[in-house]
């Protein structure tokens, strides 16, 4: 089992059309525009069934490092998921050796490719990072069938806030769903309503060390973090232990009235609200499991306090395919989750907002949002992806995207594909 918060794919923004290209299997045209723009379109010429010419393109200190047979590998495989390039798109120049490109292939998928020459001629490519193909998607409308087409059940929606708010996209809004790590949001709320002090130090506690995702486990227990740290941690690299620490400083019962504050209709369904280790405990113990499921909110907590904490963390065993994410999870709606993401917008806690911040989840373009903020989640059957972004005329926008499937593991990279695109479509607007 794995409660994470995932940060799969990257996404892309479209600015400056470069002049049109030779298809790879016909020769090149000559290059033009600057050395990085003709260093792009020859990238984009190598994406073939039968790339060749390395030693002309890349610097001999990059191709030392990644070897002809290995860029080989990469450009075939890219033109197999993709087809030959169509077209290549300047995204962001970060100087006039380095830039960002969308590439666009003929089976309607677009990747970011990140490029960097030498500042001398002959301009060689000293630097070069392939974003993985995602499908290109013109309409809302277009990306929202797609989303009909995934197995299990999907929550979705795009929404832009403000007095004016209103849906972009949606689908099946209000289902609610298991969202794995995404819950940690709740706990950077309650931090936020109770005014905690982000530079308050707390000690971890053996007690409290949780199992991955994160690193704070392996730390000796007594080590002095600050709230602030805790935080980041929590939300940045979805940190269990750093969650339980800070969900253990709120408050259990604090956090579940929060939920609600956040605009969480069914927080009952999340009640009494999990550690990360006691999530895993309940989730690797049948038998602990039926007897916690069966008991009414009381009796859960007595349990939780009793079996389930008396259970050694060393008892918890991998699970590796979905259980019991209908059941024993937290939940929330994709509607529900934009509102949290607006009411940590509202808040406008400007130390929560850049925590919020420091993980992106996917490649958001700079070039057309002043702010991203990030939180997502993932287990066997679960996947969830929940943003607050700005725009840089000032819009603000909520999307959030979860999928649940009892009966087998995700296409994480599929789903992010479609989220990206949600996200692509606010930028192009």
């Amino acid at each position: 089992m794995r409660i994470a918060g995932p940060n799969p794919g990257f996404l892309f923004a479209l600015l400056l059309t470069l002049p049109p290209f030779s298809p790879a299997d016909e020769p090149a045209s000559p290059p033009r525009g600057t050395p990085l723009e003709a260093a792009a379109r020859a990238v984009a010429d190598h994406i073939s069934a039968k790339p060749k010419g390395f030693a002309e393109l890349f610097d001999s200190a990059f191709l030392a490092a990644v070897p002809p047979d290995r860029l080989r590998d990469i450009f075939r495989q890219l033109h197999e998921q993709g087809g030959r390039v169509v077209a290549v798109t300047l995204t962001s120049r970060e100087s006039d050796t380095q830039g960002r490109f969308a590439f666009e292939y003929e089976k309607k998928l677009r990747s970011t490719v990140t490029l960097t020459v030498a500042p001398t001629e002959p301009h060689l490519i000293v630097g070069l990072f392939f974003g993985p193909p995602v499908p290109a998607y013109d309409t809302f409308e277009s990306l929202v069938e797609e989303m009909k087409t995934l197995s299990g059940r999907v929550s979705f929606r795009t929404e832009r806030l403000g007095e004016e708010g209103r849906s972009l996209a949606e689908l099946n809004p209000d289902e609610v769903l298991a969202i794995g790590s995404t819950f940690k949001i709740y706990i950077l709320g309650a931090l936020i309503e109770d005014r905690q002090a982000w530079e308050a130090v707390i000690r971890l506690d053996a007690d409290l060390m949780s199992l991955p995702s994160g690193t704070l486990q392996s730390w000796p227990a007594g080590s002095p973090v600050t709230i602030h740290t805790l935080a980041a941690q929590m939300i940045s690299l979805s940190d269990n232990t750093a969650t339980d620490h800070l969900l253990h400083h709120s408050g259990r019962e604090r956090v579940e009235r929060i939920m609600k504050e956040m605009g969480n209709l069914h927080a009952g369904r999340s009640t009494p609200f999990l550690s990360t280790l006691e999530m895993f405990k309940l989730k690797s113990d049948e038998s602990l499991r039926t007897n916690y499921l069966a008991a009414d909110v009381a009796g859960k907590r007595d349990l939780l306090a009793g079996a389930v904490k008396a259970r050694p963390r060393s008892a918890v065993g991998a699970i590796t395919s979905p259980r019991a994410i209908d059941t024993l999870e937290w939940f929330a709606s994709a509607a529900e989750l934009c509102r949290a993401m607006d009411w940590l917008r509202r808040k406008n806690d400007p130390a929560a907002l850049s925590i919020l911040a420091i993980n992106p989840g996917l490649d958001v373009p700079a070039e057309r949002f002043s702010y991203t903020g990030f939180k997502g989640g993932s287990e066997p059957g679960v996947l969830n992806l929940t943003f607050l972004i700005q725009s840089n005329n000032g819009e603000w926008f909520a999307v959030s995207g979860g999928w649940n499937d009892p009966e087998r593991s995700l296409d994480e990279a599929r789903f992010a594909g479609l989220i990206q695109g949600a996200i692509d479509l606010i930028g192009r607007r």
